[in-house]
């Protein structure tokens, strides 16, 4: 297991919370799951979301059990509740997932969230220490990222990404920063580091995401 790399500095994140306001009607709760299923679907911010589909299958299985409730059929009402807390758990994870992008997107958190139909809360509580940055480049198409540095001899390993699946890789530095150009501007790109010490190559970072201008 590669030892944990201890950071010099941090970077203060202000966070903005996507929320869930599930109603507790049956009817509400469907009309509700299907918006933000339909919204996720129509943003550009969450392309090919796994977690989309398992919400809208469950979704429609909801409703189809729904319909059986109505029918009065013997533990249909059971079998309807059990697809409810399967569409919740679905629910939940692609919340965490819209989550996950806005906070790599700081300056666009708001909008991210906003864009999959969930409600907008800023964290009461302290704000984050953040060891990845990214942030726009002083060259149109390229992006300035940074990294808490380790202590001692280091050398850093730096990717991007247009769909978050397929990395493309930087060229490695010394210094726990570096400038990646040539991206298309308009584009959604992610991004990622590790370090590598003396004592091993370290963990690749969370992934942060903007859109390139």
């Amino acid at each position: 297991m590669t030892p944990a790399i201890v950071l010099e500095d941090s970077f203060p994140v202000s966070r903005v919370l996507a929320v869930l306001k599930k109603p507790k009607r049956i009817g509400s709760f469907i009309v509700f799951a299907r918006h933000v299923a339909e919204s996720v679907a129509k943003s550009p911010y969450f392309p090919k979301l796994k977690s989309l589909s398992v919400l809208q299958t469950g979704i429609t299985a909801l409703e189809a059990a729904e319909v059986l409730v109505r029918t009065r059929a013997l533990g249909s009402k059971e079998g309807r509740d059990v697809k409810r807390r399967s569409v919740a758990s679905a629910l939940d994870a692609v919340r965490a997932h819209v989550q996950q992008v806005a906070d790599g997107d700081p300056a666009n958190a708001r909008l991210i969230i906003e864009s999959a139909g969930m409600n907008v809360k800023r964290s009461s509580a302290p704000a984050l220490k953040s060891p990845f940055n990214a942030k726009q480049g002083k060259v149109l198409g390229s992006v300035i990222l940074v990294c808490l540095a380790a202590k001692g001899t280091a050398s850093y390993d730096w990717q991007y990404s247009t769909d978050g699946r397929t990395w493309h890789n930087a060229a490695s530095t010394v210094q726990a920063k570096t400038v990646i150009s040539g991206l298309k501007p308009g584009t959604r790109c992610f991004f990622r580091c590790r370090c590598t010490t003396k004592e091993g190559v370290g963990d690749w970072s969370q992934i942060v995401s903007m859109i390139v201008r």
